[in-house]
């Protein structure tokens, strides 16, 4: 869902230097090509469990995952900012506006990670084919 919005939303990597937008866009397609296969690996491990056995398993999984991923962002973040001497307060607070309000990079992707915890979600449901496309030609051009 991050390169998702990453590659559908191309202001959000506005004022990043074009070497580094280059590598989170070519980072973004190679996540969507391959975003079905821990989620087929996983679904085949528990394919054993009833299918409400399975969904439940799926959603404390994803819960879990979210938790330690959100911590992990914050914590990166805040020691990438604290290299380039942006520290306290002021970053924390920065760093959650940009994560949450403006642009709002997780509230950009609430939509489809709900999906996520619908009964029969697959990450395919959101065919994504187009958008790899174009991003790809996109960096083929530039």
């Amino acid at each position: 869902v991050f390169a998702h919005v990453l590659l559908t939303r191309p202001e959000l990597l506005k004022g990043a230097p074009p070497e580094l937008a280059r590598l989170w866009r070519w980072h973004s397609i190679e996540e969507i090509e391959h975003k079905a296969v821990a989620y087929d690996v996983f679904m085949h491990a528990i394919a054993g469990l009833s299918p409400l056995r399975r969904w439940a398993f799926r959603r404390r999984a994803m819960v879990m995952t979210t938790l330690l991923f959100l911590k992990t962002i914050r914590v990166t973040a805040l020691m990438l900012l604290k290299q380039d001497g942006i520290t306290g307060l002021d970053a924390r607070l920065r760093l959650w506006r940009w994560l949450w309000l403006k642009p709002g990079l997780y509230r950009l992707i609430t939509r489809d990670y709900l999906a996520f915890y619908r009964p029969g979600f697959h990450p395919w449901q959101s065919d994504d084919r187009g958008l790899i496309h174009a991003a790809e030609a996109a960096l083929a051009a530039a």
